[in-house]
């Protein structure tokens, strides 16, 4: 019986999550819907449509703030930032 715990135990500690994210400097994430590219920061005006199953990056929270009130920060493919509104996105995993 004891055995049968030692070996759970080890599992479970196995399995444990780590804290890798704390060092992630760079968040993926999936458009679930299409939505509006904006600019950030200043005003933020619309840049162009992103599109349900496109993917998309942006700096960790251990980077800068990547929330803007309701909106996610994201790299821009030319260099730059813009910004998502967060519901339209699913945080996928983070490097």
């Amino acid at each position: 019986m004891a055995f049968g715990a030692t070996a759970l135990t080890a599992a479970l500690v196995a399995i444990a999550p780590a804290p890798a994210q704390a060092a992630c400097s760079l968040n993926y994430y999936r458009v679930t819907t299409t939505t509006g590219l904006f600019a950030y920061p200043g005003t933020p005006y619309w840049l162009r449509d992103k599109h349900a199953g496109d993917s998309v990056t942006g700096p960790n929270s251990n980077v800068m703030n990547n929330m803007n009130g309701n909106f996610r920060i994201v790299y821009l493919g030319g260099g730059g930032l813009g910004q998502i509104y967060a519901p339209h996105l699913d945080y996928i995993r983070c490097t």
